[in-house]
C-alpha cells in the first residue's frame, strides 16, 4: 500500500492542474458574450413584458444599457399603463435616459441620432409594442437581479400588477475573475475527486484493519502456539523431575534394603558365634555340674513323699 501513494499522488496533482490550466466557459458564460440576453413573461390581460440587458458579465465601471418592453397581444387596447420603476440594486444610474426609478428613453420614437424620452405611452393599442430603456454602470463586485414593476386598468375596471426580472448580473474584476475562476474549477475537481478518494480511503481503511485483525489473529495463533510448547516443555520438565525423583527413592529404597541386608547377616553371623561360644562355654563351665543339680532335685521331691509314708 505504502508503494501505491506516491503514484497517486502524482496522478491526483496531475488531474488537478491539468483541471486549472484547461478552464472551459460555461455555456451561461458563453451567452451572456456579445449576444442579447432576454426574459419574456406573458401578462394578463394579453399584456407581453419582456426585459432583457446586452451582456451578463461585466467588469466594475462598465456600463450596461436595460430594456424593457411592453406589447398589446389583445383585440383591445390597454389603458393606463404605467412603469413604476426599475429596482437597481448595486448599479448606479446613468445618463438623462432617467426619471427616478424609471427609463424613459424609447426606442425607435425619434428622428435617427435623436432619443425620445418618452416612457411608455398610456394606452397600447392592439399588437402595439413599446421599448424603453436606461443606462447603468457597475461599480462593485457581486451578482445583482434587477426588477421591473408595471401595472395597468383591466377590462373590469380593476388593477393589474406586474413584475419581470432580469439577470443576474455578474460583475467580477479581471485581476481576480481568473483566481477565482481557477477556484471553482479547484472546488469542482475537489468535489469530482471526493467520492472517490472517500472510497479509496475507505478501502485503504478497511484495508488496514483487515490486515491490522489478520496480524492480530497470527500473534494469537504465535502466542498460543508458544505457550503449548511451554506447556508441552513444562509437561516434559516436570516428566523428567518426577522419573529423577522416583528413581531417586527406588535407588534409597535399593540402598536402604541392602543396608538391612547387610545388617541381617551381620547379626545372623553374630548370633552364630555367639552361640558357638556359648555352646563351648556350657560344655566347658556349666555341663559338669549339671548331673548333681538334676539329682539334688530329684532326691528334694523325693524325701516329702518318704516322710508322708
Amino acid at each position: 500500500m505504502k508503494k501505491l501513494w506516491p503514484w497517486g499522488f502524482a496522478v491526483l496533482s496531475l488531474t488537478v492542474l491539468a483541471g486549472l490550466l484547461v478552464v472551459p466557459r460555461s455555456p451561461e458564460a458563453q451567452e451572456s458574450l456579445g449576444g442579447e440576453v432576454a426574459l419574456v413573461e406573458a401578462g394578463p390581460e394579453g399584456l407581453a413584458l419582456s426585459a432583457w440587458v446586452r451582456s451578463t458579465s461585466l467588469e466594475p465601471g462598465d456600463t450596461v444599457r436595460v430594456f424593457v418592453q411592453a406589447e398589446n397581444r389583445n383585440d383591445r387596447a390597454i389603458e393606463g399603463l404605467d412603469f413604476i420603476g426599475l429596482t437597481t440594486p448595486e448599479l448606479e444610474r446613468r445618463g438623462d435616459c432617467w426619471r427616478r426609478s424609471t427609463p424613459i428613453c424609447r426606442a425607435n420614437a425619434a428622428p435617427e441620432g435623436s432619443t425620445a424620452k418618452l416612457g411608455l405611452p398610456n394606452t397600447l393599442e392592439p399588437g402595439q409594442a413599446e421599448t424603453v430603456y436606461g443606462d447603468l454602470t457597475a461599480n462593485d463586485e457581486g451578482v445583482f437581479q434587477l426588477l421591473a414593476e408595471l401595472r395597468w386598468r383591466t377590462s373590469i375596471g380593476g388593477v393589474a400588477r406586474r413584475q419581470i426580472l432580469i439577470g443576474p448580473l455578474r460583475v467580477v474584476d479581471p485581476t481576480w475573475g481568473l483566481l477565482r475562476t481557477w477556484a471553482e474549477r479547484l472546488s469542482s475537481i475537489a468535489s469530482d475527486l471526493a467520492f472517490p478518494i472517500v472510497l479509496a480511503l475507505f478501502g485503504w481503511f478497511l484495508k488496514r484493519r483487515d490486515d491490522a485483525e489478520e496480524r492480530r489473529r497470527q500473534e494469537a495463533k504465535v502466542a498460543a502456539d508458544d505457550a503449548e510448547r511451554a506447556r508441552e516443555a513444562a509437561a516434559a520438565l516436570a516428566e523428567q523431575a518426577r522419573k529423577r525423583e522416583a528413581d531417586r527413592l527406588e535407588r534409597e529404597r535399593r540402598e536402604q534394603a541392602e543396608r538391612l541386608e547387610a545388617i541381617k547377616a551381620q547379626v545372623h553371623q553374630t548370633w552364630n558365634q555367639l552361640l558357638g561360644q556359648h555352646l563351648r562355654d556350657s560344655q566347658r563351665h556349666y555341663l559338669h555340674v549339671v548331673g548333681p543339680l538334676k539329682r539334688f532335685c530329684a532326691e528334694a521331691r523325693a524325701r516329702p513323699a518318704e516322710r508322708q509314708s
